[in-house]
């Protein structure tokens, strides 16, 4: 017996479209982690990027003397909490974090994480003292955000990365969106299509690098139409995005109740 999921998307995301570019702030607790997540946030969403953030934890939250903990040790592989100020969804542990967004079909531009020392992702490190150096893989460090006084301890241990001082977040917001225009230019196709403005990627490249061109220009990186099985997203061509994109449109747009204007299709096929 074949199971598969698959579900069409046929608009774009708002902002950058290439996939998500994730970076973890880490540091000891209670050393301001939050505070610069936050920071980082507010300046990525003033210039445009679409944002995402996940709080990393090793301890569970505390739900055990709530209703919510009683739906989930019954057995159920979903549970969702309602209230007139929030909605949370509580998921059993086998999801990588990376691919949360993904089951949901949420594709932000930048996902900040909070925490997740272990992980592989670039990483900012948070010190108010030199305690606060955690153990973390040394070449994921990209910046430090310490007071000048720990710089000479900082540059011996994390040699490559960026030092900052205190309360720096310009700066650290500065360094993040170098990271993604660095990860985004990675991605051009290298076509010379001219359809971004420039005469060749490269141009447009260098534009980005030294500010004079706005990101998300490249047609070519656009993904309109997105395919997933089994949670699974495809890559996909331009000409058969192209294809899946006409054929659904044309389906969908015969039959009666599709409004006008319609911003995007969802499809589920799901087999026994």
């Amino acid at each position: 017996m074949i199971k598969y999921h698959f579900t069409l998307f046929m608009i774009c995301q708002f902002g950058q479209v290439v996939a998500m570019y994730t970076v973890s702030v880490v540091g000891a607790h209670d050393v301001g982690k939050t505070t610069y997540c936050e920071k980082l946030i507010q300046m990525a969403q003033r210039d445009g990027f679409k944002v995402a953030a996940l709080k990393s934890s090793r301890t569970s939250l505390d739900l055990q003397s709530t209703d919510t903990k009683r739906l989930m040790e019954a057995g159920a592989d979903h549970v969702v909490f309602s209230s007139p100020q929030e909605t949370a969804i509580f998921l059993r542990p086998n999801t990588l974090e990376e691919k949360i967004f993904e089951r949901f079909h949420l594709y932000p531009d930048l996902l900040i994480v909070e925490g997740h020392k272990s992980g592989d992702y670039p990483k900012f490190l948070i010190a108010r003292d030199k305690k606060d150096f955690v153990k973390v893989k040394t070449e994921t460090v990209r910046a430090v955000v310490a007071p000048t006084s720990l710089h000479s301890v900082a540059r011996q241990m994390y040699s490559q990365a960026l030092l900052l001082d205190w309360e720096d977040a310009e700066g650290l917001y500065k360094k993040l969106r170098e990271m993604y225009v660095d990860y985004y230019v990675g991605k051009l196709p290298q076509k010379d299509c001219r359809k971004c403005g420039f005469d060749t990627c490269r141009d447009y490249a260098n534009a980005l690098k030294d500010g004079t061109a706005k990101l998300g220009k490249c047609t070519r990186l656009e993904k309109g139409v997105r395919v997933s099985v089994d949670n699974m997203e495809l890559g996909l061509s331009p000409y058969p995005r192209a294809v899946l994109s006409a054929v659904i449109r044309s389906l969908v747009e015969t039959l009666s109740g599709v409004p006008v204007g319609y911003k995007r299709i969802d499809v589920l096929i799901e087999e026994p």
